[in-house]
């Protein structure tokens, strides 16, 4: 062991007490001991580790003994460069500051002390007086500033028009120059900048103060050059003064209301799934919107291609971030994108350590911070995302060539905003983080433990067990835990060789590189939150995908040795007939997709139209292909916009005896076999394979059907339905489905 770490008694955890000096001075350090429910006030911090080069050395000296002044040197600690930056940046000139920083307060040469740390990280980040984000160094050119007071200025223009939306017929303004600036005014006044009743400004004091006025007042002045600013921050308080004059007993009620109406809300969503948010009554904007309502509900109606997806009202919204979506503001959205572009924000822990943190969080980068909740409020406008891509096509900004990276990175900051899933199923949580990064594979489970609601029955951390050992425990003790088969949507597609050799086909490779390789899930709209849709993340909505293959049959399996293979119950619908052309992983052509499917379509109907097409007078073979190929994506403008978010990575195929219209993985070849699973909310392709004696009998998953005509559970209805002679035999019991048990491996 090394020097410096001594053992950890069960919930202690240590402190690194940062000794104070100035920008050049040696750094140094204490690290003690302590128990974490009694520890002193502390700031944890969240950061991306960088690279994994240990050529730095920090000087620690430890102090195991809480009550002694005197400290023993004890030698030196590896780091990686980008810590170093990290603790220059948080050092203070004049007085020490305690954190928590895992890469030294966890002997990471330990790999039982890992593993029970690990188990305390939610609480860490819970209990720390701030949970400092450091995103890395400034920018040499200024753009990490300026995509900081971009921020602050958006924040303050959703916080102040969401609450003043229209006083005297007149929108309030948007300047947010006394938030964005060093040495901002802090009276009474600016209270109402910060929820807490404190201006955001002071979040600024987190950082040691190095600047200089002049610095300011340059920093602030090449702020105001990048982008023009709307209003004054006197006229802008000015008015948001006056408009509280008016507030008085009616905003008292309202927020009464609120604060009544939220716990229901709450629990509406725990329950069913769907989301809640009741703003407050204005009787102007309603009346704005009496057309547009009327309007948009008659559109609903006429829509039934996506009627297999259950889904709320149409969503509108005034679109009050749309100022923002001007030319004129390109390079304080080409600084956000860089800001967005750093490694912190892809990691996987950071879900676990931002949502732990809640309003504790404080963004720092370099020497300039702001709240996370600052940060959110400014990320609020995923409403308003089809717009905010219509104005730069429209604009022909530069960004449109990187449109595809952009909605990634602001995907991953939304979705680290909206928390929605914190105390929620490991599945769901996996599901969501799967398009993270992580240096070991096997904290894609262990980082999002600590959030799951009830973990009883769940693997804990070990980092004694092999990549393989991890993911199969884990989706193991999903489908034991959850009653669930529908793990089983995430499995299938190539198998990568990982630590403890290669995965069973049943069993979900959460690794990045895997989700990347494997086509966009049937169900993303219901796990993954997509903010890419029309519609809005904040209003109600009901995101499920809809599907029931299944029916109400429950889950019913058992694992073999090692876990390697998976027992189930299924029943066999069809096997795969003529498949269409795969595709790659590369954007899909809707109009070649539609009509090679078309083609396949009118060859397997030569015989006849097939008795499930119950075909309507307005229905035509396109139209039939088009729903097959729009399957479980719903929310798009579009078929052609639909088909292409789909298709990539599938293929569309026909099944042998029914002449079901399929989509299936790319992989998907003629003699597969189409199973319903119990517990299952879709059918599953599998391939029959050889056991380890040369018998055949064993399957392989491909992956996830859609299988037209049969996703509502008809296929199980239809073999549960008696004939007209089993009905007369009214002493026999129900008819049942006859399951057969399969072996996935």
């Amino acid at each position: 062991m090394h020097p410096i770490y001594r053992y950890l008694p069960q919930g202690d955890i240590r402190l690194l007490t940062l000794h104070p000096g100035d920008a050049l001075a040696t750094l140094s350090c204490t690290l003690q001991s302590t128990p974490l429910e009694s520890a002193p006030d502390y700031e944890a911090v969240s950061y991306a580790w960088g690279s994994g080069d240990l050529s730095d050395t920090l000087t620690v000296f430890s102090n195991p003994d809480p009550t002694s002044d005197h400290a023993s040197s004890s030698g030196g600690v590896a780091i990686t460069p980008h810590v170093t930056a990290l603790l220059r940046s948080l050092r203070r000139a004049a007085e020490p500051r305690v954190l928590w920083i895992d890469a030294i307060c966890i002997n990471q040469a330990d790999i039982s002390e890992r593993s029970v740390q690990v188990l305390q990280m939610r609480e860490i980040y819970t209990r720390a007086l701030h949970v400092i984000i450091w995103l890395g160094l400034a920018t040499e050119d200024g753009s990490s500033d300026l995509a900081f007071t971009f921020l602050k200025e958006m924040a303050m223009h959703r916080k102040y028009c969401g609450r003043h939306n229209w006083i005297g017929g007149q929108r309030l303004g948007s300047d947010t120059s006394s938030e964005c600036g060093r040495g901002a005014l802090v009276e009474a006044s600016f209270d109402e900048l910060d929820d807490e009743g404190h201006a955001d400004d002071e979040d600024d004091q987190t950082a040691p103060d190095t600047s200089t006025d002049e610095d300011d007042t340059e920093a602030t002045s090449r702020s105001s050059q990048a982008y023009p600013l709307d209003w004054d921050t006197d006229a802008h308080l000015g008015r948001v003064q006056q408009a509280e004059l008016y507030r008085s007993k009616i905003d008292l009620a309202r927020d009464l209301f609120q604060k009544w109406v939220d716990p229901i809300a709450w629990k509406l969503s725990d329950k069913y799934n769907y989301y809640i948010v009741s703003g407050y009554w204005n009787p102007l904007k309603r009346w704005r919107q009496n057309q547009a309502w009327e309007k948009a509900r008659v559109a609903w109606d006429a829509n039934n291609k996506a009627s297999h997806i259950a889904f709320g009202y149409p969503i509108l919204y005034q679109n009050e971030m749309d100022v923002f979506f001007q030319e004129r503001y390109q390079d304080a959205w080409a600084a956000v994108d860089q800001l967005l572009y750093r490694q912190w924000w892809s990691r996987t822990w950071v879900v676990q350590e931002v949502w732990s943190a809640s309003d504790k969080a404080i963004l720092q980068c370099g020497q300039r911070t702001i709240k996370w909740k600052t940060f959110q409020k400014a990320m609020s406008y995923e409403e308003a995302w089809d717009d905010m891509g219509n104005t730069i096509k429209e604009s022909k900004d530069a960004r449109i060539g990187l449109w595809g990276q952009l909605k990634r990175r602001y995907g991953l900051a939304i979705h680290l905003c909206k928390m929605r899933l914190i105390d929620s199923k490991l599945s769901d949580l996996l599901w969501n983080t799967w398009d993270r990064d992580a240096q070991d594979p096997r904290d894609k489970v262990f980082a999002v433990l600590g959030l799951v609601s009830k973990n009883e029955g769940l693997l804990k951390p070990d980092y004694g067990k092999t990549t393989r050992r991890v993911f199969c425990e884990a989706a193991r003790d999903i489908i034991r835990t959850e009653d669930s088969l529908d793990i089983l949507l995430a499995a299938g597609g190539p198998r990568f060789g990982c630590d403890g050799g290669t995965l069973p086909s049943w069993v979900p490779d959460w690794r990045k590189e895997a989700n990347e390789a494997r086509p966009v899930l049937f169900v993303n709209r219901a796990h993954r939150l997509s903010p890419y849709v029309s519609n809005s993340m904040d209003m109600l909505v009901i995101n499920e995908h809809g599907y029931s293959a299944c029916g109400d049959e429950k889950a019913i399996a058992w694992f073999g040795n090692d876990i390697a293979t998976l027992h189930t119950h299924a029943v066999l619908i069809d096997e795969v007939g003529s498949v269409g052309a795969p595709q790659g992983p590369g954007p899909a052509t809707a109009g070649l997709i539609i009509d090679d499917a078309c083609s396949m379509a009118s060859a397997a109907f030569a015989g006849g139209t097939p008795s499930w097409w119950e075909k309507k007078q307005t229905d035509d073979l396109q139209g039939l292909v088009k729903s097959v190929l729009c399957a479980g994506a719903p929310g798009e403008k579009t078929d052609c916009e639909v088909i292409e978010n789909v298709m990539p990575l599938r293929r569309f195929f026909v099944n042998q005896r029914e002449k079901r219209l399929c989509i299936g993985p790319s992989s998907t070849r003629p003699g597969d076999k189409v199973f319903i699973v119990a517990g299952c909310n879709f059918p599953i392709i599998l391939r029959e394979t050889a056991d380890p004696d040369g018998e055949m009998g064993m399957f392989e998953l491909v992956g996830e059907a859609y299988v037209h005509g049969i996703m509502a559970g008809e296929a199980i209805e239809k073999m549960k339905t008696p004939t007209w002679w089993e009905r007369l035999a009214w002493w026999l019991p129900p008819k049942e489905v006859k399951w057969c048990e399969i072996v996935i491996r």
